[in-house]
């Protein structure tokens, strides 16, 4: 499981999907929509063993600073600033 949540803090990621075409059988390629300065990635399956990422995700600039942090010290932090109650 990952138990890490990713955010982009400085640069952009681009968002790529594969698919397997059902009449061709070969992957299609779909590129999304880039990712600016505080975009959060991984963060369902880091709450979720059951949950995983369908895209891939590359730099979008030559300089990417990514940010991670744990689940349970978001929750602890939420929970201490009295966001969320646990």
């Amino acid at each position: 499981m990952n138990d890490k949540m990713f955010i982009l803090w400085e640069g952009t990621i681009s968002v790529r999907v594969q698919r397997t075409n059902p009449k061709t059988r070969y992957e299609d390629e779909y590129w999304l929509e880039n990712l600016n300065k505080g975009s959060c990635v991984a963060v369902y399956s880091c709450f979720d063993d059951r949950l995983s990422s369908l895209v891939n995700y590359y730099a979008g600039t030559s300089f990417c600073t990514i940010l991670s942090i744990e689940a349970k010290d978001l929750e602890q932090l939420a929970e201490s600033e009295g966001i969320i109650a646990l």
